[in-house]
């Protein structure tokens, strides 16, 4: 029963990796199924190893500091196996450490502690299939529990779940337009740079914040038309001391 995770986290890894760096697109359906063909096999070779041996080919008990322990030697495929999983696991760290590094500093913080979050008890599994540490015992279990520490920093310190970065950042931070995004409770998602010059405010301070805290002129007119389809409207604001008039155009997003 305990394989079920461990052949499923690799590609549930890179498939929320691709999701989460905005390549939930890449490829098509046919090309995600393939990546659940090797756990799938994998999972049918524990389930039956007694007649082929391809997962392991010798279990023994032995005794170590006082204890008795299980010893396997693994088959070929259990390697093929270790290869595919180490392959997913690095292939989405790359990628959303790549991404991360164009996020503003919340997401930044998200994306770190899911990789701590997902590295530190592969870290540990690398160590024991590699025997380079002098155990017999798998210490990647017990390093889940540091692991959901990270997640729940995430989630409590950095809204991780809650607040998610646009898809598109990067198409909307090349716009010459202010853009700004809200969640359903007007927390700003997003601010190019744009609406960073026109509002004076930096993203970095006011991602996750509520709408009307950091933009305190502006959301008084928009404030009441949130939520009531398309609108438009204009205001009078002070952009690097110069009074400038500026059209608002609220579009909902689904």
């Amino acid at each position: 029963v305990q394989y079920f995770g461990a052949v499923a986290i690799p590609t549930l890894w890179m498939q929320f990796s691709l999701e989460y760096t905005g390549r939930e697109g890449f490829g098509n359906k046919f090309i995600n199924y393939v990546l659940w063909v090797i756990p799938g096999i994998t999972l049918l070779f524990v389930w039956t190893n007694d007649y082929h041996q391809l997962i392991w080919r010798e279990v023994e008990l032995v005794r170590e500091q006082g204890l008795y322990l299980l010893s396997f030697t693994r088959g070929w495929w259990h390697r093929l196996f270790i290869f595919y999983s180490y392959g997913m696991i690095l292939s989405g760290s790359t990628m959303s450490a790549m991404y991360a590094l164009r996020l503003p500093r919340l997401y930044r913080s998200q994306a770190v502690a899911i990789l701590a979050a997902v590295l530190i008890p592969w870290a540990g599994n690398v160590l024991y299939i590699f025997h380079l540490i002098p155990l017999q015992v798998d210490p990647s279990t017990f390093l889940f529990l540091p692991s959901g520490f990270c997640f729940a920093w995430a989630i409590t310190r950095y809204h991780l779940l809650d607040i998610i970065p646009p898809t598109q950042s990067t198409i909307l931070q090349s716009l010459r337009d202010g853009v700004v995004l809200l969640d359903r409770q007007r927390r700003i998602l997003f601010m190019n740079t744009a609406a960073e010059r026109i509002l004076s405010s930096k993203s970095d301070e006011c991602l996750g914040q509520p709408v009307e805290e950091v933009c305190i002129a502006p959301s008084k007119a928009i404030l009441s038309l949130l939520g009531a389809g398309e609108q438009r409207v204009e205001i009078a604001l002070t952009t690097s001391g110069q009074p400038r008039q500026y059209e608002i155009h609220i579009t909902p997003m689904q």
